[in-house]
């Protein structure tokens, strides 16, 4: 929803917990943005098409499990954002990983423990 507020015209989320999915569609419904959310518990793998913006709130190792299926959904030129990393060597190993398939690191903010990263894709 943030994405709507920020000006974004469509956002799709995904998430595979149908508790999380639920909780979603009622708040996109209570804000008057459920024509513009889609909001669904498919599968990355199975999500078709190209964003100009993909943002992923994961723990480090299932972003490294989902680093192909995430890149594929990206536009060159698209920003990735990834939180659910813990700050220090999960956190640089997170960046090195991404940077290595096509990603400039655009920004790292850090927190007490967590740490989100801002990349955009090459090509």
């Amino acid at each position: 929803m943030g994405a709507l507020l920020f000006g974004a015209k469509r956002v799709m989320a995904i998430d595979n917990d149908p508790d999380a999915v639920a909780a979603a569609e009622e708040n996109a419904a209570k804000n008057g943005m459920a024509a513009r959310m889609e909001v669904s518990a498919t599968p990355l793998a199975a999500i078709t098409g190209v964003y100009d913006i993909v943002v992923a709130n994961i723990i480090h190792d299932t972003l490294l499990l989902l680093a192909d299926d995430l890149t594929a959904r990206l536009a060159p030129g698209g920003s990735l954002i990834l939180s659910g990393v813990l700050k220090g060597a999960q956190t640089e190993d997170i960046n090195n990983f991404f940077t290595a398939i096509g990603f400039t690191t655009e920004e790292i903010r850090q927190g007490d423990e967590w740490a989100a990263l801002w990349l955009t894709k090459r090509g």
